[in-house]
């Protein structure tokens, strides 16, 4: 689906083309249009299947500094709620390193998010219990996570030649 940067107001937004449908409610500067929209290009096409027993791809969020990337799954026993594998991003997808994961569920009204640096801990096996993941879940995300992480770079740099 093609998506174009267009001035909107005080800054730029993605549209759809040949639509009224943008991608921000307020606008952005130029630079992060441009990174919206190749996030958009990128995910377009990852496959979003079932990885593991319990979790679903969403998607890939690159920080504007592009020096991390956040791999995201809904986890599907458990309403809104997302786990997060951040990487660092390097040169090539052999360069990416994990840092950490992150369970956010969004129906804590504190709104807390649990960072989790080694999801081998015994801290992490209980805490990932109760959102109904085990470590062969943790383990078959991270491998999703880099090889979607390694394709959209691929494709990132190809968007940008």
């Amino acid at each position: 689906m093609p998506y174009v940067v267009k001035k909107s107001g005080s800054g730029y937004k993605v549209f759809k083309k040949g639509s009224s449908k943008s991608f921000s409610k307020k606008p952005l500067t130029k630079e992060k249009a441009k990174a919206q929209q190749k996030a958009l290009y990128a995910n377009e096409s990852l496959d979003t299947s079932k990885v593991g027993t319990n979790l679903q791809f969403k998607g890939i969020y690159p920080t504007i500094d592009e020096q991390e990337a956040s791999v995201s799954y809904k986890v599907n026993s458990e309403k809104n709620t997302t786990l997060t594998i951040v990487y660092s991003v390097g040169n090539t997808p052999e360069n990416c390193d994990y840092k950490y994961l992150i369970i956010r569920d969004h129906n804590d009204p504190k709104g807390r998010p649990q960072k989790i640096e080694d999801p081998h801990s015994e801290e992490a096996k209980k805490l990932l219990s109760v959102y109904d993941l085990t470590s062969d879940d943790i383990e078959m995300a991270g491998q999703d996570g880099y090889d979607k992480l390694a394709e959209y770079l691929s494709k990132e740099n190809t968007i940008e030649n």
